[in-house]
């Protein structure tokens, strides 16, 4: 078989194309393929942090209504102030009576208000009864000693409110929203327990914080990494306390919520997207491949076409069991001219 240096340069210059394009191509579907999975990824999450942060948002809304209607109620007023031992056990059941009536709707909301003063002998009134104050820190929070201490110490100076979060192996448990409500005689102190679910949703693996205007009030995860991440996070940008926006931060995007009735915020840290090296084969090197294969088959279609008139030619010249392995079609061609002319002189 005759193999022609001209076929040869048809070969090496369509293959030469067809690799070029190919590769522009692949770039293009590659960058494609790069934007459409990073929108895809940001308005998941975005669409995933908005459902959240919505039930985060109707969960303080149904919590701090009721709490407000506690605070507001008589009977709690009439709890503090009183005198007498009978006063105060009277007080005690109508305010137990009116907190399990508040409370106890059907919101599918779960959390749960206690009150309490700041004396050591007085009682812990809750939805489930009376329960000294021992028992209650002991048995019904998750708050440790030094935390339960830390509320009456603070409040005795204080005035406001206090977040005391409970962690449970590194990561978030419960949030303890602590009020004080000062009444004519005296001072109450409200605990609302929250469980992590009611603001967070039921994944236990989010990395987060929830905020205020003046501090961290508590991390998703306190692991010494993901606690400097996100002490990082909260003084990075120094709009993060006030909008309600997503941004990057090193290799991560930060996904901002708020909840206006408390004035918290949350800042859920998501890492940026990686591209599973399996997505990338599927959906740019095979077809890229592909791609090629057909480029090369359409060439070498191509190719056959364009040389027959020359391959025709030549084999009336050259025979196909010529020796010469290479051929150079068009010196073929000068010499097979040149010979017809010298002829054609030769016979004038």
């Amino acid at each position: 078989m005759l193999i022609g240096k001209y076929k040869k340069r048809l070969y090496k210059t369509f293959v030469i194309i067809s690799i070029f394009l190919v590769s522009i191509l692949m770039i293009i579907i590659g960058i494609s393929f790069s934007i459409n999975q990073k929108n895809h990824y940001l308005t998941t999450q975005q669409q995933s942090v908005s459902t959240q942060a919505n039930m985060a948002q109707i969960s303080i809304m149904v919590i701090t209504t009721a709490l407000n209607d506690v605070m507001q109620d008589a009977a709690f007023e009439k709890w503090s102030a009183s005198k007498t031992s009978a006063q105060y056990y009277h007080a005690s059941t109508q305010a137990y009576n009116q907190l399990k009536k508040i409370t106890s709707n059907l919101s599918p909301v779960d959390y749960e208000i206690v009150a309490t003063k700041l004396d050591e002998t007085s009682f812990v009134i809750s939805p489930h009864g009376t329960i000294s104050k021992k028992m209650f820190f002991s048995n019904e929070t998750s708050l440790n000693t030094q935390q339960s201490s830390y509320i009456f110490d603070y409040f005795k100076k204080n005035k406001g409110s206090l977040i005391l979060p409970s962690y449970s192996e590194n990561k978030l448990q419960e949030i303890y929203y602590i009020v004080k409500k000062s009444y004519m005689e005296s001072d109450l102190i409200y605990i609302i327990k929250i469980p992590y679910h009611t603001l967070f949703g039921k994944s236990l693996d989010q990395n987060f914080i929830l905020f205020d205007t003046n501090q961290i009030l508590a991390y998703g995860n306190i692991n010494e990494k993901d606690k400097v991440l996100a002490d990082q996070v909260y003084l990075a940008d120094p709009n993060l306390k006030t909008s309600d926006y997503h941004f990057k931060f090193q290799d991560k995007i930060i996904f901002l919520s708020r909840l206006t009735e408390v004035d918290w915020a949350i800042a859920y840290i998501y890492d940026k997207i990686s591209f599973d090296p399996f997505q990338i084969l599927i959906y740019i090197i095979l077809p890229s491949i592909l791609l090629l294969l057909l480029a090369l088959f359409i060439s070498k279609v191509i190719i056959e076409r364009l040389y027959k008139p020359v391959k025709e030619v030549i084999s009336d010249i050259l025979p196909e069991d010529s020796n010469e392995p290479i051929i150079d079609e068009f010196q073929i061609l000068k010499q097979n001219t040149h010979q017809i002319k010298i002829l054609s002189q030769q016979l004038q």
